[in-house]
C-alpha cells in the first residue's frame, strides 16, 4: 500500500480509498437495506491490507436514494 501525507498534517493516508456509496445491498429487486456482514467484511480487507481511507461522504448515497439512512448505523452514526 502506498501512503501519502493529508494536508498540513504529518498523518500518512492511503493513496487507495474504500469508497462506501456502494455498499453491499441485501438481496432482492428493491432491498435498499445494507447487508451488513458483507459490508463489514469488505472493510475489514481493506483495513487489514493497509487501507485507511473510507470515503463516506455525507451526499452517499442520494440522488437517487439507494439505502436511505441505511449507511450511519453501519458507521455507528445514529441516523
Amino acid at each position: 500500500m502506498q501512503y501519502r501525507k493529508y494536508g498540513k498534517t504529518e498523518e500518512m493516508v492511503s493513496t487507495l480509498a474504500l469508497g462506501a456509496m456502494r455498499l453491499p445491498l441485501l438481496p432482492g429487486r428493491q432491498s435498499w437495506q445494507i447487508d451488513e456482514m458483507r459490508s463489514i467484511e469488505l472493510i475489514r480487507h481493506a483495513l487489514y491490507r493497509g487501507g485507511n481511507y473510507i470515503a463516506t461522504a455525507y451526499g452517499y448515497p442520494p440522488p437517487p436514494r439507494r439505502h436511505p439512512g441505511m449507511m450511519d448505523p453501519l458507521w455507528g452514526h445514529p441516523p
